[in-house]
């Protein structure tokens, strides 16, 4: 296969054989940026099958992808920024050194660093060291989040990595303009393949997942199924047999691990004294065994007298599903900040 992407279908159809077209299920899945397994993995699996120079091509625009749709997701995230300059609610850590400071004669330019260093650190482990900056991921998703604050074409470009043996992961940000009237080779190496336009249309439906998730959507999904986003995991519990089964199921698959926070929606169904409520509690406790957070929603009337004589501790209430995925994000999101 090629190590040269040459135009917009081409990219598109690359992203998709790797599982990240826009109509895929990993394009939905943040997987990657949470699960060092399996983004070491994908790593391995994309330097075989593209060579190195398709392979970072590829990561980049997989990033792009994400990180335009996270800053559709938190329009104006411009102040989604802690007193650091951390970046908040994005999958990538992002510390801005110099805080987006607007346009000025020279265009948009800000400098930061990933300070969790997360895709260096999983380089490392799988493929061992680099000689040069190595953070195509990051740098895509960091170009796609800072491109949708802004509203401008922005390019991210990695200058020093821990994959190269630096002490951070550091980049600088700058308007494709600037970018190339300043001549610089990497920022050159990738523009020919950054089709900017046609990734923000996609990204525009590829956004609607996570306002699914932050609770300002309608919640178009199948309600009798289990969903995964990254650190936040919905199950239902209409069917008690199944529930049971599909808890147990999942707290033997390795994967599980970066399930941080599990929904358990009751769908408004009603509880018995015996069985049901044995099993809700049993299905709690097993989630608290995998050391995840637990938030119950859909209660229904008849069922309040049952939840509150469960004998689980720290057991989270919500009055709606939208009210708990978005406390379960929040949640998520406490705790990577924590670790």
């Amino acid at each position: 296969m090629t190590t040269c992407v040459t135009n917009n279908a081409s990219e598109m159809d690359i992203l998709s054989a790797l599982g990240f077209g826009p109509e895929t299920l990993l394009s939905s899945e943040p997987k990657l940026f949470v699960n060092s397994r399996f983004f070491g993995s994908l790593l391995v699996e994309i330097e075989d099958e593209l060579e190195t120079v398709g392979a970072r091509r590829a990561l980049f625009q997989i990033g792009l992808l994400f990180g335009l749709r996270d800053a559709f997701r938190i329009a104006g995230s411009e102040a989604d920024l802690s007193e650091d300059g951390l970046a908040e609610s994005t999958l990538v850590a992002i510390q801005l050194q110099q805080g987006p400071a607007g346009r000025g004669s020279n265009g948009i330019e800000v400098a930061g660093r990933w300070p969790e260093a997360y895709e260096a650190s999983s380089r490392l482990a799988r493929l061992g060291g680099e000689t040069e900056p190595c953070c195509a991921l990051s740098a895509g998703y960091t170009s796609g989040w800072l491109s949708g604050t802004f509203d401008a074409d922005i390019l991210v470009v990695e200058h020093e990595c821990k994959g190269a043996g630096h002490d951070a992961c550091r980049f600088v940000a700058r308007e494709l303009d600037v970018w190339r009237s300043a001549g610089d080779a990497p920022a050159l190496s990738l523009l020919p393949d950054l089709p900017f336009d046609s990734f923000r249309e996609i990204s525009q439906t590829f956004a609607r997942p996570l306002d699914v998730m932050s609770g300002n959507a309608s919640l178009d999904f199948d309600a009798s199924m289990v969903h995964v986003w990254g650190p936040v995991m919905v199950l239902p519990f209409s069917n008690v047999d199944e529930a049971l089964h599909t808890v147990e199921m999942l707290g033997r698959d390795p994967d599980t691990s970066e399930v941080r926070t599990v929904i358990v929606n009751l769908g408004g169904e009603a509880l018995d004294e015996g069985f049901s409520t044995a099993a809700l509690e049993q299905t709690l406790e097993t989630i608290e065994a995998w050391g995840a957070e637990a938030i119950l929603t859909g209660v229904s009337p008849l069922a309040e007298p049952f939840v509150a004589i469960l004998e689980v501790k720290h057991l989270l209430l919500r009055k709606d599903l939208p009210d708990a995925i978005a406390a379960a994000f929040q949640i998520a999101e406490a705790q990577r900040h924590l670790l």
